[in-house]
């Protein structure tokens, strides 16, 4: 007896289940390309404020000079990275948007949503102005386990995307800096020079005339100090690489820092981490960048000064 149309149908769609089940797993990437964890790690690095967020509101700012902004407000979730005594809602703001007749289109851009959940990355560019993106190629809309990545657009694991961006917030540590320095100094600097030294890699090379005031830390063996006056060398990457989200530290003259030295070929140099120069405002130790989002410098980190250097002695 042969058996009926239907069930033959059901039967193999019950068959094609697990396998289409599995295709839709092999599709949701845990975070394995190179690319996009750099770029993740520089995003962590440079962002003020990191959260999951669901969008509860938007308005839209049109000043007579045509500079539209589209403001957000978020209620968080979920803080990644922040200072304490963050409030239960943020507002965010970017260039663009649409007001009766009047338009500004960005590119690229990311459409929120009211009543989505994301994972955004924010700076603010003073004490007073609202956050903006920061990474906008770090957007990630949030669906229960899975992520949706905006630029290249690829969907992710939640998990795996959060437990990067905090493997990389474990790397901006003082205790981590430490752990890869030669030495911890409190030092004045006293002049700053560049030299753009590599124009296709875009990096720029700092050298710092500092004067030491305390040696907070050294490693043990390490057989050389800086002398009371001393110079440092740094290399960053550039403005001209803002398309791979680039920032550095800024460092300037006539203040006092809490560096992280490593020896390299006869030379004291700065670490590579934007979290390698505290510099001291009143009594906290803040972390100053420069270039991307706000084409100026801006704070990304503080902390109490006294704190941070007991911490590391």
């Amino acid at each position: 007896m042969k058996p009926a149309g239907p069930l033959i149908s059901l039967l193999l769609a019950l068959l094609a289940f697990p396998l289409l089940t599995a295709d839709v797993q092999a599709r949701v990437e845990r975070l394995d390309s190179q690319t996009r964890k750099r770029v993740l790690r520089k995003a962590t690095e440079q962002a003020e404020l990191i959260i999951v967020g669901t969008v509860l509101d938007t308005t839209i700012i049109a000043p007579e000079n045509n500079d539209i902004r589209t403001c957000y407000t978020l209620r968080i979730d979920h803080l990644l990275k922040a200072d304490e005594g963050m409030p239960s809602e943020v507002q965010f703001c970017e260039l663009g948007g649409a007001t009766g007749s009047r338009a500004r289109l960005i590119t690229p851009s990311v459409s929120y949503k009211i009543g989505h959940s994301y994972l955004i990355f924010l700076a603010r560019c003073d004490d007073v102005s609202a956050y903006t993106t920061s990474c906008m190629a770090c957007v990630a809309e949030i669906t229960g386990e899975t992520a949706k990545v905006t630029n290249p657009s690829v969907i992710v694991s939640t998990q795996a995307l959060r437990d990067s961006v905090s493997t990389f917030m474990a790397a901006l540590e003082p205790a981590y800096q430490k752990a890869r320095s030669d030495l911890v100094v409190v030092a004045r600097v006293t002049s700053v020079s560049k030299d753009d030294v590599d124009a296709p890699a875009h990096l720029v090379d700092l050298t710092v005339d500092a004067e030491v005031q305390e040696i907070v830390w050294k490693r043990e063996g390490l057989g050389v100090s800086p002398q009371e006056s001393f110079q440092l060398q740094a290399r960053y990457p550039i403005a001209a690489d803002l398309a791979d989200g680039a920032t550095r530290a800024q460092i300037i003259a006539n203040a006092d820092y809490l560096f992280f030295i490593r020896r390299e070929g006869g030379e004291w140099r700065l670490g590579p981490s934007m979290y390698c120069a505290y510099r001291k405002v009143a009594d906290q130790a803040v972390v100053d960048a420069a270039g991307y989002p706000c084409g100026r410098p801006h704070v990304i980190a503080s902390r109490a000064w006294d704190g941070l250097v007991s911490e590391l002695r």
